[in-house]
C-alpha cells in the first residue's frame, strides 16, 4: 500500500468559523501504517477511541475532543462558541476538523 502523505494541521478563518485540524499524534506510526485502520488509531489523540476504533466506535465520542475546542476558545474570548465535528476519524475520514463557530457579536478582523 502506498503511504500517504502525512496530514499537516490547517486552520482556516471564514467571518465566523475557525475550521481547525491537528497533526497526526504519532506522527511516525502514521506514515509507517499499513492500511487505513493503523493509520487512523496514530492519528487520533484520544485514548478510548484509539483502543477501540477497530471495533466501531460511534462519531458521538469526538465530541469530547470538540468540547476541548469549546473550552479553549470560550475562555480565550470569554463568550459561549459551538463546536461541529467536520470530518473524523471514526467517520472514515483522514482526519479530525473542527468548525468553532464564534458569536455574531464579535468583532473580529480577517
Amino acid at each position: 500500500m502506498a503511504q500517504a502523505p502525512l496530514p499537516t494541521p490547517t486552520i482556516t478563518i471564514t467571518k465566523h468559523t475557525i475550521y481547525t485540524s491537528k497533526k497526526p499524534r504519532d506522527p511516525k506510526k502514521h506514515e509507517a501504517a499499513k492500511d487505513d485502520v493503523e493509520r487512523r488509531k496514530a492519528y487520533c489523540y484520544c485514548p478510548l477511541v484509539r483502543d477501540h476504533i477497530d471495533q466501531g466506535m460511534p462519531a458521538n465520542f469526538c465530541y469530547c475532543g470538540a468540547g476541548w475546542f469549546r473550552q479553549q476558545w470560550e475562555t480565550a474570548i470569554g463568550k459561549p462558541v459551538t463546536v461541529e465535528i467536520v470530518k473524523s476519524v471514526l467517520k472514515g475520514d483522514d482526519v479530525c476538523q473542527f468548525a468553532v463557530h464564534l458569536p455574531e457579536d464579535l468583532n473580529i478582523m480577517i
